[in-house]
Parts: C-alpha cells; structure tokens; sequence
C-alpha cells in the first residue's frame, strides 16, 4: 500500500474543495426505501451480502462545525497552525470520502448544531455551534458548508443524514417559533438545493435536555410530520432517542425510518431493541428500516445489528487531538488508528466490499492541479485549483516543502504519468493522491518557469488507455523583496433576498498589511476591517425587497470581492376567504362559511357568543398570516394552520374579543413564519356586530330566504 505524505488527504477532483455557492444538485445519488430496505440509485444497497437494504453508517456532525465563541474556539485550534479553520475541517472530511466508499460504509450523519466536543457536554453548552440564528433563519456560511459536505458525499455515492438540533445548542434558538422556523428554513433549504442523498434527522437524543417542548418526545412527531408535509414527501425524516430507548408509537408512526442509539447496550441487548420495535402494532402497521446510528461501545453490536436486519452508525469521541475519533475537534477525518480501521474493516466485511475496477477509459481525465503543504497535507491557499501562469515565491509561501497534486475524475484511476518539462516520464504513481514529488513531497523542483503535464491511464504503471491529459504552465522564485500579493478565498457570493454573513479568506504573507471596506449601505463588514498577515473577512447583508437581484462590493486588500444578492421572489400565495368559526365546537357556522363583505353578525341569534375567524389561504399551507383589525396593522400573526384571527392551541380555537359596531378586517399570507418573507395577497372583509333580538340577522348574499 502507498504511504500517504504527512497528514495525507485525497483532494478531490469534482471542484467541491472550497465551493461557496450551492447549486442545484445534479442527483448522481438518489437515496429511497422500499418497505424495509435502502436503495441508492433504485438498487437495494449491498445486494447480495448480508448488509442488503442496510446504510451502515458513521456519526461525523462535526463535518460543517464552526465555533463563534470566541472564548471557546481556542479549544479547537490546529497543532499544526494554532488556530481553528472551519472551511479547513469541511475540506478535510470531504477529502476523505473516497475512503469511506471504498471499505464500503454507504451513510453519515451530520449536524447543523454540531454535538458532543468532548470538553462541554449537558445542554446550554459554551460554544455557539449552532447553523441557526436565534430566529430560526440559517447562517448561510453553514449551509455553504455543508452544501459542499452534502455535494462531495453525492460524487462518491454517499447518503447524508442531516440532523437539525442537538440539545447542547437549542438554546441558541428564542423560542419555539424560531424552532419551527428553523424546521421549516432547513427543510426549504434542502429541497430547494435538489438534495436528493438526504435523510433527515430532527433532532439528536429527543429525550436529551432540550428547551423546547417540541423537541421532546411527546411533540418531536409534529416536526416530523412538518418536513414531510413541507417538503411534499422529498426528505424521508425521524428523530433519535438516547442510547437503548425505544421511540413512542407517535414517533414511528410518523417516521419514515426508525432511528436507535446503540450507546450502552450489549450485542444482546442490540438485537433485543431491533426486535422490540418490530413488535409494536405501530411498526407493524408499516414496517419501516430501523437504523442505529450512534454506537460508541463495541464492534460487536454492529454484527448483531446487521444479523438482525439493522444498520448501524460508529460512534468515536475522540480528544480533540487532530488523532483520535471523528467527534471532538479538531477531527483528523482520515482512517488513522486502530479503532478507525477496525470500523472499517468491518465494514469491508460485512459488504463485501474489495478494490474497486477503475471505470471505463473513456470518463478519465485530469481536471485540475492543486499545491499542496507536504508538512499539512492540505491544499496551499490561493492555489486550489493552481492557475495556469501563476508564480509561486517560495519567500512568501506557508512553507518550502510543497508537492502538486493531479486530480482526476473520477477520484480513483488506475494511475497517472507526469511530464515535467519535456521530460515525458517523470513520474508514474499509481495510487492517489496522485503527487508530483511523490512520497514526503521532498522531490520538488527548483526556482525558474516550468510546464506540468498529468495524463491518467486505465492500469497501473501508465498501462491500459490514457485518458484526458491537463497541462499547467507556472514560475516558482525566491525573492523576500517582492511587494505583497493577496489571494482572496472565494472572490464571490450570493446570498439569497432574506439576507445573511459569509467569510471571505485573504491568504498573503504574514507581513503585508491590508484593510477591508464595504462599498454598498446594504453590505456590512461585522469582523477583520484591518489586519496584518493572512485572516478572516466577515460581512452580513440586509435583507432585499426588490424585485430584481442587487449586487454590491467589498475592497479587500486592494482587489474586489463580489456579493449578488437575490431578487425577492414573487408570492401566489392568497388568502382567499373567511370562515366565522364556533369557538365552542371548532366548526364553521352555516351560513358564515364563507364570511361575505358586509355580513351583520347577531349574536342574540348566533348559535353561540364565542366566536372566532378563520383566514383560509391558497396553497393551504402558508409560511404565515397576519391579521389587521379595526387600523391595527399588526393585530396578530399566525404561522401555523389554522390561521385564526385571535389564535388557537392545535386547533382548538380561541374566542375573539370584538364588541358589537363595524369591523374592518385584513389577512396578508407571507412566505416565511411569522410575517417574514415575501407578502401574498391580501384579502379585507367588512361586516358588523350587533345584539339584538328584535333585529333580525342580514343574510349573506350566498343564503336563499323561502317564504
């Protein structure tokens, strides 16, 4: 087997590495479940093994992990830099994809509120780790994150289980509006993407300590439903529970698969859980797959987790040493010890998983050059992918010691030939990553212009059928006296109409001074408007109302730094009638359904004082309404069907407080909860209170009086 250099990380060829701007996914991996069973692609996973229909799995929430802390982020810091680098993290584990593939593991569970660092533990944890604002909105250098996460784990025919809450950040949320915000941001968040690798999961532990009620197990069911409904049966969705617990009926009824925690629990007791759950009339009623995934006890469990038809999830704490476990930062996501190897194995074993045939001739190609630190592993910044032309100052770079990476697609091929100027055959590797100075990046070239070329083959050793070739011509010197170059990382975003943060990487030496400043009023530099030597750049955007995109700029170090922000979009969302309901029964009354303009309402001869008014809307769900009543323009707001006037609790609506005289009153639908987003169109409504029995009620235009 080829040694890696040090720190040794495959760099992927698909061009996710640092991507910012999420896309529309192009679905080269489609998760289903067919009765008890996984399909990837609409074939049952591991056909033919004993892990057939199953996702094994590993828990890795801390693939999009960040710390805003900044008394805490310290903890997490680099051995290797000193500082903790949350794009770093991201790029590392999808680096390391392709390895998982290849032992066979199908599945991982990532979290938009992280979980467990090892050092803090319990709820109201230190550290702000958490992808949502305390509105529920989501921070968009989270989903930049993990849309990079969720897209590598698509190139290499990985599923994604995506968790919304862990019960150490819930509190970072106000309330539990801004939880059902939250629930309802990701979901549109996912769909909208095209995500079509992902499952989701609630929330971490329900029966944890968590804040909000709808967290627990009682109500968790809700938010389950909630995303199926939202996202018109796209996410398949459940909830976990701690380590041996079995969920609520309500649970797995409302699941479309049932997750277990294994924490605790003997391969006895393992299989125990599984056939429990099969025993519940609620299971029974649709049997759905079962999937443990968070074990962090014994290998054990996985076999008897598989003999008993279940997937199962490794779950490794770690030290936040950059060695041990996938869990507590800094995460070496490499399979680097023995604990990590023996998953893996296992893994192999139980899919029978070997080394892969390299793919049809054909589809190879080299598709970029990356440089890369031999002492980290990792890509330089600025030079990932390398330009075509670019110098490189030794005097300025991060280090000496630098190798270059070809990068093919697909990520494994049966080797690759470098021709370094005019020599043809300069190098053959024949494993990835597949490295210009090969082994410890100690065969480097000297300073002066030379030119690359990367050829894949089909076989080892430049055997078989050459495939696409990709030349890069660049200049390497030496000199400490050159003025000061800056590299921006990415050079351009966009963010959607409702506003958000992003970070912008300036890579340069670490003596060259420089400023940041915004050029547009709506574009707000939040952190770093000066520094000396490489840093961070983080700036927010208000929201846009307009309905063309805007774009505005940043000046960073000199260059320019592009943010395009979204049109708001336009709303078919209406309400399109009243309803008089009966508070007492929670029916409409005959007559009143719908409520006409100019109705007169008796309440001497209504069925019953205790009113309420009902906005009904087109699509039936909304993301909010708000009422205005009598010149009130902000009465009450409404996010959750059905849309009364003077609210309700699941449905049990509460009696308005309107005296007798004119009423005027108006229902806006909006496409976010709690009167964000883009406004529909309204609808207003006339009518009068009066309590006379002498005065006979003014029929609606809808009633025919026979005489």
């Amino acid at each position: 087997m080829k040694r890696p250099y040090v720190f040794a990380i495959l760099i992927s060829a698909l061009g996710i590495l640092g991507s910012t701007q999420p896309q529309a996914q192009s679905g080269g991996t489609i998760v289903s479940i067919q009765g008890t069973q996984f399909l990837i692609n609409g074939v049952v996973t591991h056909r033919g093994t004993a892990a057939e229909g199953l996702l094994l799995n590993s828990r890795m929430v801390q693939a999009a992990f960040d710390d805003e802390n900044s008394s805490t982020v310290g903890n997490w810091k680099y051995p290797d830099t000193g500082r903790w680098d949350p794009d770093r993290n991201t790029d590392e584990f999808i680096a390391a994809l392709p390895s998982y593939r290849a032992k066979g593991m199908r599945a991982f569970t990532v979290n938009l509120q992280g979980g467990a660092t090892g050092l803090y533990r319990g709820n109201d944890q230190p550290p702000i780790t958490s992808a949502f604002r305390s509105d529920g909105m989501l921070k968009s250098a989270w989903t930049n994150r993990l849309d990079r996460v969720i897209r590598g784990a698509d190139a290499n025919g990985l599923v994604v289980i995506v968790g919304f809450f862990y019960f150490g950040q819930d509190h970072r949320l106000a309330d539990e509006a801004a939880v059902i915000r939250a629930v309802d941001s990701a979901t549109d968040w996912l769909v909208g993407s095209g995500y079509r690798n992902v499952l989701v999961e609630i929330n971490n532990e329900a029966d944890g300590a968590y804040g909000h009620q709808i967290l627990l197990p009682k109500r968790v069911h809700e938010l389950i439903s909630r995303v199926k409904q939202r996202s018109g049966g796209a996410l398949k969705v459940s909830a976990s529970l701690r380590g041996g617990a079995i969920p609520p009926d309500a649970m797995i009824t409302a699941s479309d698969y049932v997750l277990l925690h294994g924490n605790g629990m003997t391969p006895s007791q393992i299989a125990g859980m599984v056939s429990q759950v099969r025993s519940l009339t609620s299971y029974k009623a649709k049997p759905k797959p079962i999937v443990f995934n968070e074990d962090g006890h014994f290998f054990d469990n996985m076999d008897a987790a598989v003999k008993a038809g279940a997937s199962w999830g490794f779950y490794n704490q770690g030290q936040s040493n950059y060695v041990d476990g996938f869990q507590s930062p800094p995460v070496n996501w490499t399979i680097n010890t023995d604990k990590k190897r023996e998953f893996f194995d296992r893994v192999a074993h139980w899919t029978n998983t070997g080394p892969s045939d390299p793919p049809p001739p054909s589809t190879q190609s080299v598709t970029s050059f990356t440089l890369i630190n031999s002492l980290t592993g990792q890509p330089v910044a600025g030079y990932n992918p390398l330009s075509n032309g670019a110098t490189l100052n030794l005097a300025t770079l991060p280090s000496r010691s630098l190798t270059l990476v070809a990068n093919t697609s697909p990520s494994v091929v049966g080797s690759v030939r470098f021709g370094v100027d005019g020599n043809s055959n300069y190098r053959t590797e024949n494993a990835s990553p597949y490295s210009l100075a090969g082994e410890g990046g100690v065969d480097w070239l000297s300073p002066g212009s030379h030119t690359v070329t990367a050829t894949p083959y089909s076989s080892a050793n430049a055997g078989g059928t050459a495939g696409t070739a990709r030349t890069v011509q660049f200049t390497i010197i030496d000199d400490a006296d050159l003025p000061c170059a800056y590299t921006l990382s990415p050079t351009s975003s966009t963010l959607g109409a409702a506003g958000g943060a992003g970070n912008v990487n300036v890579s340069t030496g670490s003596t060259c001074a420089w400023k940041a400043t915004s050029n547009a009023n709506w574009l707000t530099i939040t952190a770093t408007q000066s520094a000396t030597g490489s840093a961070t750049v983080k700036y927010s955007a208000t929201a846009h109302s307009g309905s063309s995109p805007r774009t505005g700029t940043l000046t960073i170090a000199g260059q320019t730094f592009t943010v395009t922000q979204t049109a708001a979009s336009s709303s078919t969302q209406a309400v399109v009638s009243f309803t008089l309901i009966n508070a007492d029964t929670n029916q409409p009354i005959a007559g009143y359904d719908p409520l006409p303009d100019g109705a007169v309402l008796n309440l001497s001869t209504l069925p019953t004082r205790n009113l309420a008014l009902r906005a009904n809307t087109s699509p039936s769900i909304v993301g909010s309404v708000r009422f205005a009543v009598d010149g009130n323009s902000n009465y009450r707001i409404e996010s959750d069907a059905p849309y009364a006037m003077s609210g309700d609790t699941n449905g049990n609506f509460n009696p308005w407080t309107l005296s007798p005289g004119a009423h005027t009153v108006t229902a806006t639908p909006y496409s976010g909860a709690g009167g964000g987003g883009t406004p529909g169109t309204s609808l207003t409504r006339q009518f009068t209170i009066v309590d006379d029995g002498s005065v006979p009620p003014k029929p609606p235009s809808n009633v025919r009086i026979i005489k």
